[in-house]
């Protein structure tokens, strides 16, 4: 067991860390930029030093164990801790310090109305001692980092938010059906398109997403199939086979360039909120509340009214 937390203990716990939030050491090894073997050996001295097994791994799959689930927790409070010790001491210095990890859905990029960009420009500008770590996710992992304390905060389409997040909406997301040039509605004009035709079409649930649809809406579907990312919903639709919900930003150049085409818009078409969420805390680090200040003005918030 530990006696003095050294250097050496913090260098593995976070590595633990990052395994457990990406749940499996192949997962953690693009963040970690180690080899699976070293990543294997720091985990093995991790629980040396411990003297506690930490997590099963091998042909079972990976699990923490009760002990590393505890490790876990503690590890959580003490990196916690860390940070509102940095935020602290970057808010005695004459420009902001520290760091922030910042979760987006995929494919976002190319909706007009997140103006992301422009909020990480300006923090680069006035902050240019703040470090800025981005992580692309599907919604509910970027939830459960936000929980967990891996991430500060997220952006997404998030069906519910847990009472223990806060939860801003940042704009409106819209959505269409689309099916891929080779599909039997593909050429098809919208007053030939029945309900029949669309129940009978394979249809690719986009996971999180479903929870906008209407129960009477779902039941017309023939699901065939789901991804909670979007380039997936993307390869299916363009195959020809499918039909799928998609953001009307993301389909918009396969759509000009004739390979999708939307169904019965006036029908199908739905608006959906993109939020940004971040765990409540009475404490949050002051470089946090000033890059959620800029992303909020960014897309046109009063703060004030944000907040409430």
């Amino acid at each position: 067991m530990l006696g003095n937390v050294q250097d050496i203990d913090l260098k593995l716990l976070r590595v633990f860390r990052t395994i457990a939030h990406h749940g499996g050491f192949v997962a953690a090894q693009t963040e970690l930029n180690l080899s699976l073997s070293t990543i294997s050996n720091q985990i093995r001295q991790l629980e040396e030093r411990l003297g506690l097994r930490l997590c099963e791994r091998g042909n079972i799959g990976f699990r923490l164990t009760p002990e590393g689930e505890a490790v876990l927790a503690a590890s959580e409070d003490l990196f916690g801790a860390l940070d509102s010790f940095k935020s602290h001491l970057g808010g005695l210095a004459t420009k902001p310090v520290g760091e922030i990890r910042l979760g987006i859905v995929d494919n976002l990029v190319t909706d007009p109305s997140c103006r992301v960009a422009e909020a990480v420009g300006r923090l680069s500008r006035e902050a240019p001692g703040v470090a800025l770590k981005f992580f692309i996710g599907p919604p509910s992992e970027l939830e459960s980092q936000v929980i967990s304390g891996a991430l500060d905060l997220a952006i997404s389409l998030f069906p519910s938010v847990p009472p223990a997040l806060d939860a801003v909406c940042l704009f409106h997301e819209h959505h269409g059906l689309y099916c891929g040039r080779g599909h039997p509605l593909f050429a098809r004009d919208d007053a030939q398109i029945t309900t029949p035709d669309l129940k009978d079409s394979a249809y690719v649930s986009w996971s999180y997403q479903e929870t906008h649809v209407s129960s009477a809406q779902k039941a017309e579907f023939n699901v065939q199939g789901a991804t909670p990312f979007m380039e997936g919903l993307l390869y299916l639709a363009l195959s020809g086979r499918y039909i799928t919900y998609l953001p009307k930003h993301a389909a918009e150049r396969w759509v000009l360039s004739g390979q999708l085409r939307e169904l019965l818009p006036r029908e199908t078409s739905r608006t959906v909120e993109v939020l940004m969420i971040s765990r409540r805390s009475l404490r949050t680090k002051s470089v946090l509340s000033l890059f959620k200040g800029m992303i909020e003005e960014a897309h046109g918030l009063d703060r004030a009214k944000a907040s409430e």
